[in-house]
């Protein structure tokens, strides 16, 4: 679906995406109250979904995540089959990430 998006976006400003080139790709949409952050990897792209302000720090710890999950999982990333059993264990790395941004977000 996020490839459908900017798509969308690409043609309506008459441009062509180079989806290897990250900073042609989206980075952020708004929806309400809500902001929705992408980071794109080699394998996957992760999505945040927040409310208020994130903390300036964010992009940066978005892009460790990924490369943390990239490289715990890279055999079973570059040849996923879409079953979790093969990636199991991966939402753990996020949980360091996490809480820094919660400790963050008490202090700004």
């Amino acid at each position: 679906m996020l490839s459908g998006i900017q798509s969308l976006i690409s043609d309506s400003f008459g441009q062509t995406i180079n989806a290897k080139d990250s900073s042609q790709l989206l980075k952020q949409l708004k929806m309400g109250d809500y902001e929705i952050m992408f980071e794109k990897g080699k394998y996957i792209t992760l999505i945040v979904i927040y409310k208020g302000y994130p903390g300036k720090r964010l992009p940066k710890i978005l892009s460790q995540l990924v490369t943390s999950m990239e490289t715990k999982h890279a055999t079973a990333l570059s040849k996923w089959d879409g079953k979790y059993s093969s990636i199991k264990g991966i939402e753990e790395i996020a949980e360091p990430y996490l809480s820094i941004e919660e400790k963050s977000n008490k202090k700004e």
